[in-house]
């Protein structure tokens, strides 16, 4: 089982983290700073409420004044860039929270300092905060981080304007407002970073859900462009994609009107075990004179705690078919413990979805 995020915050980490502040306060006191850290309470925090933690930890031990613990922030960033250069720095993100929790009020220092520390690590959450507070500087302060020639800062731009960023606050005026967020993805879209140009099909993704007339309009806009950007395009109408959305499929080369295409779908077993695997297999083929291009999904009807089925498509394969020609696939489900999903015994369906046409639903029982 992978560790749990949270766990990064380990004694070894906070070793690190206290000789930084030893090099850079000189009145720094380790084991006070172990002791405040690693309160009675620290054992139930999750991720998130320890990142916090740190951070307000941080505001007794740096400087008393904002702007100049900042700076000590800045000087501590660039001691472990130099003995550490790793790149991305997931577990310093108390860092951003320092700024949101005690920067909100002066602004300039914060947007300097977001831009210093989104280099070193994300920023992501706290910019959703001063997008409430300073709508429209932050707004402004978002569309000229787009253009700044640091490709971490440029997600910034993209990935802080997300209408549903996972684990971060929700930013009405994203919703009440989504042209904000296009000039934005139409200035990165194209972007030489795949890290910048796959957050932006997380947002494209996000509008689907709630305004997917812009995210097919913007798609349509770009479409072509270049294999990049079809690329990221593609990912970010992967939501209206696997619900089989009429003007998506055919943007994408693919035919929704497949006649001429047979298909045979059988479960292994109608009875599954919690915890074991579903099997099953399909075997596809087309009288279609020329090549046709298949997407195969499988759309599973996971049962409730009420009673009621919610779905859940995931694919299986896209591939070209000619005439006369065959494809044989076996696959799995888990239907192993995770935290995202609770499963109930009882009776669950699955069905074949080509090109987004769903075949018939099949039962089968989880007990």
């Amino acid at each position: 089982m992978a560790e749990l995020l949270k766990h990064k915050y380990s004694q070894a980490f906070m070793d690190l983290l206290a000789g930084h502040l030893e090099a850079e306060i000189s009145a720094f006191n380790r084991q006070a700073f172990f002791g405040q850290v690693f309160s009675k309470e620290w054992e139930n925090y999750e991720l998130k409420e320890r990142m916090t933690h740190i951070a307000r930890t941080l505001n007794g031990i740096l400087s008393p004044d904002y702007r100049e613990a900042v700076k000590q922030i800045n000087r501590i960033i660039s001691r472990h860039r130099r003995e550490h250069p790793n790149g991305f720095n997931f577990e310093f993100m108390f860092f951003p929270e320092f700024v949101q929790l005690y920067g909100l009020e002066d602004f300039e220092t914060s947007v300097a300092a977001m831009e210093e520390i989104t280099q070193f690590t994300s920023c992501e959450f706290v910019v959703r905060h001063f997008l409430l507070h300073h709508p429209e500087k932050m707004t402004r302060q978002m569309s000229d981080w787009a253009s700044h020639p640091h490709s971490y800062v440029r997600r910034l731009a993209s990935e802080g304007m997300r209408t549903r960023l996972p684990w971060a606050i929700k930013v009405p005026l994203l919703f009440d407002d989504p042209q904000l967020i296009l000039p934005i993805l139409d200035r990165l879209v194209n972007d030489e970073s795949e890290w910048v140009r796959r957050s932006v099909a997380n947002s494209l993704n996000d509008l689907t859900k709630d305004r997917p007339e812009l995210a097919v309009s913007f798609a349509r806009k770009w479409k072509g462009h270049s294999p990049q950007v079809d690329q990221a395009l593609k990912h970010g109408m992967r939501t209206l994609l696997k619900n089989g959305h009429p003007e998506v499929l055919p943007l994408f080369g693919i035919q929704t009107a497949i006649p001429q295409v047979r298909a045979e779908f059988a479960l292994e077993t109608q009875q599954v075990a919690l915890g074991n695997e579903l099997e099953f297999s399909l075997k596809v083929d087309s009288e279609d004179p020329g090549d046709l291009f298949l997407r195969l999904e499988y759309r599973l009807y996971f049962l409730r705690k009420n009673g009621s089925h919610n779905s859940k498509t995931f694919k299986i394969s896209e591939k070209n078919i000619r005439a006369g020609e065959a494809l044989h696939i076996r696959k799995k489900h888990s239907f192993k413990f995770i935290t995202t999903r609770a499963y109930y015994p009882g009776e669950h369906y699955i069905s074949l979805v080509i090109n987004g046409n769903e075949r018939e639903k099949t039962a089968f029982v989880i007990h």
